[in-house]
Parts: C-alpha cells; sequence; structure tokens
C-alpha cells in the first residue's frame, strides 16, 4: 500500500490528490501516473460476443448452383468447405463415368460423350438451385439464414 510522502500515512492510490490524514497536496511520489478505471480496462462479455458476419444471398446462391454447381461454388460460398470439396469430388466423378460410358463403352465420339458428362452435372447443378430458390430454410455455415 502507498505511503504518504508528508506523514508516511498509509494510504490508496485513489488518495493522490489530497492526503485524507494530513491534507497535502499530491501526497504520492508519482503524482503523474495516472490510474485507470478498471471499466474501461476490462471489456464486458456482450462485446466478445459480437461477431461480425457476411450475409449470404440465397438469389446468389442459387445462380451459383445453377452456373457452378458442378465445382461446388455455392457450397465454398456458404462457407461449407467439406460440402464444397465433396461436391467437386463426386462432379468430377459423374463427369468422368459418363464420359467413359459415353466414349469408349457406347462409341458417341469426343464431343458428344463430352456434351452429355458435362449436361449432367450442370442439370444437378439447376435442380439444386430451384431447391436453394424455393427453400426459406437454408442456412449458411454460420447458420444465419439466407436472404
Amino acid at each position: 500500500m502507498p505511503k504518504c510522502r508528508f506523514c508516511n500515512e498509509n494510504i490508496t492510490k485513489f488518495d493522490k490528490e489530497i492526503c485524507p490524514y494530513c491534507g497535502s497536496r499530491k501526497p504520492l511520489e508519482d503524482v503523474d501516473v495516472a490510474t485507470n478505471d478498471i471499466t474501461q480496462v476490462l471489456s464486458t462479455q456482450e462485446e466478445k460476443k459480437k461477431v461480425s458476419y457476411k450475409e449470404h444471398s440465397k438469389v446468389i446462391n442459387a445462380v451459383l448452383a445453377f452456373t457452378l454447381g458442378m465445382f461446388g461454388a455455392n457450397f465454398f460460398y456458404l462457407g461449407f468447405l467439406l460440402k464444397g470439396l465433396l461436391r467437386l469430388f463426386i462432379g468430377l466423378l459423374i463427369s468422368a463415368g459418363l464420359f467413359v460410358l459415353f466414349f469408349i463403352a457406347i462409341p458417341l465420339g469426343l464431343p458428344i460423350a463430352l456434351a452429355i458428362a458435362i449436361g449432367a452435372n450442370f442439370l444437378v447443378g439447376i435442380i439444386q438451385g430451384i431447391y436453394y430458390l424455393s427453400s426459406n430454410t437454408l442456412k449458411d455455415a454460420s447458420g444465419v439464414l439466407l436472404k
């Protein structure tokens, strides 16, 4: 506990202007050191809970599903990394399987086999996009409903 430099009595650090015992001004030796208000130092729980997040649009998600759904772009947009990677892997697997089926097993030619393989994935993306537009309960990775 600090002592008054004039009367040598124990005082608190909040008595830095006037000693309560002898009445002298500036009783502490470190008179220029400012004390901090404890309410300014401590952060409240409400301040810690404030988390900023990006609002995701239902329309943008559907457009991404329509156009780049075979690559999982709509899942990456919503923050679902594993779902996006899984959709990318499944899309590549479907494309490769259909390409092999229609190019090697049933020889239709390279352009037709590619069109069927990519078209099938595109069709899946269109179905997903229609579902995303019509659903009102879709949430992003942080649990916020799509607007």
